[in-house]
């Protein structure tokens, strides 16, 4: 990936996303929990979702 191809998405995150990273973190370092591991990515990808609804709702352009 060249750093033109880079790009950072600054968004509010929820108290709660930010634990969830850094478990889903350890899961993968210990290899632990694919289940919980999948419920976590789902739990994360939904709220990507609702953040880039909120920034389409603020008249910005999501770019995927």
């Amino acid at each position: 990936m060249d750093k033109d191809d880079r790009v950072q998405l600054n968004v509010r995150v929820r108290p709660g996303a930010r634990k969830a990273l850094k478990a889903l973190a350890a899961l993968r370092g210990q290899g632990q929990s694919e289940v919980l591991e999948e419920m976590i990515e789902e739990a994360l990808q939904k709220a990507l979702v609702e953040a880039a609804d909120e920034i389409k709702r603020q008249g910005r352009r999501v770019i995927p």
